[in-house]
Parts: structure tokens; C-alpha cells; sequence
């Protein structure tokens, strides 16, 4: 590391312990986690630290800065924790840690029992800074305590199970256990006790900063959710099209849904084979990126598939990314699933529907192959480590998104015309999230009003559209960050080929990747220079 990473490194671990560990720096497992002042005067001193630094073309300083604002208006003006008991997080670290730590099974408890007595006090913490919670992340943060030590516990068992019980370790864990079976005591009290829930939208000023750090600096929230809407008209006519064609005759906008539900069914996969045909589709999206020479897997870290940690379930998501940080020394990316087969039976049977056999290659494009896998794989193994811990989330989303055209576009399965016409819903999808974000915390639309049009005009599954308008009340702006991510990784490649004359996507992943998620603006000034 040079003198720059390092005392980022020192100032970002005590800042912010937990996100350390889950970058493989251990040494964060000496550290206080406890959320309270102490905590967050060691964020203002990463903060104050950062703003001293002078100006600089250096794309770490740059992005250093970007960071600094961002932190300034979540604990100085957001402050989620406030209503959010779910903001802070005890596995958070100290899964990563359990599982990747290399040290042998007893050092390595040995090393987690200071870091777990903390953990009553760090609950206690978040009782004490909450003052009007939503009910919304209330139910949040019961589901992911509980789900908490139900995944410690399984790892526990599977990878501790030759350590004597009289370890101190476990002797300390039966005492966390209860704390943590309090605290959710606690929070199902306040659940039932609340008479006036605070409500998840956010004031509009924090809506539109938190936007500028997070999604854009140079798309405004207005002009996205126009766009956005535009959009959604013109996918609606290319659905249109592409079943005309399929079917051989002139199909009405007023038949799409109902075709698309058609073969939706037609399509869908029993939920046993749900998971295998998961993980056959990744094979053979690899084999074909390795063929056509999209991409190289040449020293990428390996992508593990495996059920979603429960204490990272309950938020709407259904699939997700877990990448190792630059500090892991035999780094492993997890690509977590819900368990769908767990789920009731019409709920099950509506996501299979929204994510049957067509549908599938999509969301495995999106996720892994050439999606977020490939990109933090390519950011791990060749950027900074500055980089690979401060990630954009308008430029990892908006990779993931141009991935899956990317993908089409250069010739997966180029005579299926259904996948793309269900590609096309997928990006209607895209473009409903930033609607739905922006109806939700700026318009404050009913609910009634988002499922209609999540289900009548978007072609969701009411499972989906029941997801998706959960996602909106827990989060803020991240959904926006697909469509509106995905418009600038548009215009970003289109000013890359005009400025090296150059149409080859391959080259463009090259230049673009091991750079690492970067806000769009450092990408675009890039290229104004080389001009």
C-alpha cells in the first residue's frame, strides 16, 4: 500500500470495523463496533481527513472526495439509524470473518470472542439512537436478527464442530443469543405498542443529495423519471413487435400481457429444478464468454453459488453479489439465491413465473456472467484498493444492466425471439424502478396506485411487483440507480468509440473494468482528456 491507502486503510477500519472484516482485513476484529458517538466521531475523522486532502487529478483522490459527501449527508443529515433498527447489522463482519479468517478453528474463535462481547452493547446502541421507527424496517430488523444467529449458528456447526463447547467462545454466544432474542423482543413490542410509525419516505432535500453521490451528479431524479417513462412506452411496442413476429401475426399493446403470461407458463420451471437449471445456464453463459472472447476468466476469483444468509433476506432483493474485498488472500464471490422452494405455494409459483427458463438467463447475466460477478472480479484483481472498497452504486448497477444487452447484442442464443422479448420486459422493469422510487419518496403515491402500475403496465408478477414496492419502502434511490446507471453506461460507451474509433466491446470492457465501480463523471473525464 502506498502512504494514501494505508491511512485510509487505518481511518475507514475504525470507522467502519464491520465493512473492514468483510473485506478481509482482520485486523478490524481488535476493533470497537459499538454504532454510538465514539463510533461516530471516528466517521467524521475519516470525513475531516479526506477534505484535507489537496486537489488532485488522482482518480483514488477524486473518489475519496466523492465519498466524503456522501458520508457527510448520511450521519450528519440522513441519519437512518434514527427510524432504521436494521441499519446496523452484528453478522455484518462477523460472518465474513467465521468463514474466511485463515486461522485455525479454536485462534480464530479465540480471536471472535472479544469482537462478540460487544455485541449487547452494540444492540443497546441502536436502542438508543432509534426514535420514531417505520414499520417497515421495524419487521426488517426482526427478520434479520432472528435470521442472524440462525446463520452463525450453521456456521458454527459445520465449521467449528471439532472445538470443545467449554470454549470460552460459545460459552460467550449463548449469552449474545439472549441478547439478541431481547432485542427482538424489544423491537415486536414497539411494533405492536407504536401508535404513530414515522413514514419510510424521505424528505426531498435528502433525496436528491443522496442521488447525486450515489446515482448521478449529471441526471437529475426529474429528468430520469421521465425518461424512464418514455421508456416504458417504447418496450411496451417492442414486445409488441417481437411476439408479432413470434407468432406470425399482428399482435394488439392490449394482448402483450396476456402473451407474456402465456409463455411465461409455458416456461416456467418446476421450483426443485429451480436451482439446478440456475447453475447450468451459468455454465453456459461462461462457455459462450469465453468463446466469443467477451471476456477473460484468466485469474478471476471463483463464483460460489449458495442460499441467501438469513440475516440478509426480508429486503425484496431475491439474488445478489457478495464479493471478497482487496485484503482476502483466497477471495470467493457468492452469488446468493432465495431459497424458492421454502416459499408458500402461490407465491412460489407467481416468481417462477417471473422467473422462469427465458427470464432466468437475464437474472444470471445480471448477476454474474457478464454482470456484477465479472465486474468486481475485474476491479479485484487489477484496481487499487481504494476502488474495491468504495464502489459507486449507479455504476455497478448500471454495468449489470448494459451487461445483459451486451450480452444479446453480441450473439447469445441470436434466433430466440422470446428471450429477447422477455429481455424487453426485464428493462421495463429497469425503468420501473426508478418510476416507483421517485413516486415513492417524492410523489408519495399509494400503494394501490404502484401495483396497479407494476402489474398492468410493467407486466410484473404480483410476487415481483409485491417485492419491488417493499424495496422502495426500505431503500432510497438505489433503485433508481439501474435505468438511470444504465442511460450513462450507454452514452459512456458511445463516447468511448468515438474517442478511440473503436466498436469493439471487448476492448471496451478491458479499458473500463479494471478501473473498479467509479463514479461516471471520473469515467467521462477520462475520455475528455484523451481527446
Amino acid at each position: 500500500m502506498n502512504n494514501l491507502e494505508s491511512k485510509f486503510v487505518e481511518l475507514y477500519s475504525l470507522a467502519f470495523p464491520q465493512q473492514a472484516l468483510s473485506q478481509g482485513y482482520w485486523k478490524a476484529v481488535h476493533y470497537r463496533i459499538i454504532p454510538d458517538e465514539q463510533r461516530i466521531d471516528k466517521v467524521t475523522e475519516l470525513i475531516s481527513w479526506i477534505e484535507s486532502l489537496p486537489d488532485s487529478d488522482s482518480t483514488d483522490v477524486q473518489l475519496l472526495k466523492h465519498e466524503a459527501q456522501l458520508l457527510k449527508i448520511i450521519w450528519t443529515k440522513w441519519k437512518p439509524w434514527t427510524y432504521d433498527p436494521s441499519y446496523f447489522n452484528f453478522a455484518d463482519g462477523l460472518s465474513w470473518f467465521l468463514i474466511h479468517a485463515p486461522y485455525p478453528p479454536e485462534e480464530k474463535l479465540s480471536l471472535a470472542t472479544e469482537y462478540i462481547k460487544q455485541i449487547p452493547d452494540y444492540l443497546n446502541a441502536i436502542r438508543n439512537h432509534l426514535q420514531t421507527p417505520t414499520k417497515e424496517h421495524l419487521r426488517l430488523a426482526i427478520e434479520q436478527n432472528i435470521g442472524a444467529i440462525r446463520f452463525i449458528d450453521t456456521v458454527l456447526d459445520s465449521a467449528f464442530s471439532d472445538v470443545s463447547q467449554n470454549h470460552n467462545f460459545f460459552l460467550l454466544w449463548h449469552n449474545v443469543c439472549e441478547a439478541v432474542s431481547d432485542f427482538v423482543d424489544w423491537l415486536h413490542t414497539l411494533l405492536k405498542s407504536t401508535s404513530n410509525f414515522k413514514s419510510y419516505r424521505v424528505s426531498e432535500e435528502i433525496y436528491y443529495e443522496l442521488w447525486k453521490y450515489e446515482v448521478s451528479d449529471s441526471i437529475s431524479p426529474d429528468y430520469a423519471y421521465a425518461q424512464a417513462q418514455e421508456f416504458i412506452d417504447e418496450l411496451r411496442e417492442s414486445i409488441r413487435e417481437k411476439l408479432s413476429k413470434l407468432t406470425g401475426k399482428s399482435i394488439d399493446l392490449e394482448e402483450v400481457g396476456n402473451l407474456l403470461k402465456q409463455y411465461s407458463h409455458e416456461n416456467i420451471i418446476p421450483a426443485t429444478q429451480w436451482l439446478p437449471t440456475l447453475k447450468r445456464q451459468l455454465s453456459e453463459l461462461r462457455d459462450f464468454l469465453e468463446t466469443s472472447q467477451l471476456v477473460s476468466f484468466d485469474g478471476l476469483a471463483p463464483l460460489v453459488v449458495r442460499p441467501t444468509p438469513e440475516y440478509m433476506r426480508g429486503s425484496g432483493a431475491g439474488a445478489s453479489i457478495t464479493p471478497p474485498g482487496p485484503f482476502d488472500e483466497s477471495p470467493t464471490f457468492y452469488y446468493n439465491v432465495d431459497p424458492i422452494e421454502s416459499y408458500p405455494k402461490d407465491l412460489q409459483e407467481s416468481i417462477l413465473r417471473e422467473y422462469n427458463y427465458k427470464t432466468l438467463y437475464i437474472l444470471n447475466a445480471h448477476e454474474a456472467y457478464p454482470g456484477h460477478y465479472i465486474q468486481l472480479a475485474y476491479s479485484l484483481k487489477h484496481a487499487g484498493i481504494i476502488p474495491n472498497i468504495l464502489g459507486n452504486t449507479g455504476f455497478i448497477e448500471g454495468w449489470a444492466v448494459f451487461s445483459e444487452k451486451l450480452l444479446l447484442d453480441n450473439g447469445f442464443n441470436p434466433d430466440d425471439i422470446l428471450l429477447r422479448a422477455f429481455h424487453d420486459k426485464w428493462l421495463i422493469r429497469v425503468a420501473a424502478n426508478t418510476v416507483v422510487d421517485f413516486e415513492t419518496h417524492i410523489k408519495g403515491t399509494d400503494t394501490n396506485t404502484i401495483m396497479d402500475f407494476l402489474i398492468n403496465r410493467c407486466f410484473q408478477e404480483q410476487a415481483e411487483a409485491i417485492d419491488k414496492w417493499k424495496r422502495a419502502r426500505l431503500s432510497v434511490v438505489q433503485l433508481s440507480s439501474y435505468f438511470t446507471g444504465y442511460m450513462l453506461m450507454n452514452r459512456l460507451y458511445k463516447q468511448w468509440q468515438q474517442t478511440f474509433n473503436d466498436d469493439s466491446p471487448a476492448n471496451f470492457i478491458k479499458w473500463l473494468l479494471p478501473q473498479g465501480s467509479l463514479p461516471f463523471n471520473l469515467f467521462f473525464k477520462q475520455l475528455a482528456l484523451t481527446l
